[in-house]
């Protein structure tokens, strides 16, 4: 069994006519390459075509680019787009961090800046804030200038 060590996940949106043979012809093309094929999602159905979104796995670049190419001469079948999807799911981070408490003023803050609050404290969470991680922002409190930030939603 020969194995592979696939680099990249791309996802090919392909437009292909409706008629029997040409998916296949479209795999079979993909498959030469030695790109692998993942998931496959129908998109959208009409009587003449058929748009599907194709995870393939290629090593790097330069078999995305030789994968594409076989793709590219399979009668009937147009590449739509290729995307990244990996890197879109991070776009703009993949972790979200909620007040479990509502802060509606500075003076909420300040309740929960005392010095005895902050061996309840997450350090890493303050830390974060306070560096300026998004969403959040991170306000002092107005009662003291050694009292550790109080972690809000940037508006």
């Amino acid at each position: 069994m020969v194995t592979t060590n696939y680099g990249l996940i791309r996802t090919v949106q392909v437009r292909n006519e409706n008629v029997p043979g040409v998916l296949g012809a479209l795999s079979t093309a993909i498959g030469i390459t030695g790109a692998n094929i993942g998931n496959i999602q129908t998109v959208r159905i009409s009587q003449n075509h058929v748009l599907r979104d194709i995870d393939i796995y290629v090593e790097d670049q330069k078999h995305l680019n030789e994968t594409l190419r076989a793709i590219a001469r399979v009668q009937g079948v147009r590449v739509i787009e290729t995307r990244d999807e990996v890197m879109d799911m991070h776009q703009g981070g993949k972790i979200e961090i909620v007040s479990r408490q509502r802060v509606e003023s500075i003076a909420c803050c300040g309740r929960s800046t005392r010095p005895e609050w902050r061996r309840y404290a997450e350090p890493s969470i303050a830390t974060l804030a306070w560096r300026g991680a998004s969403p959040l922002s991170a306000i002092r409190s107005r009662s003291s200038s050694t009292a550790p930030p109080c972690l809000v939603w940037a508006t």
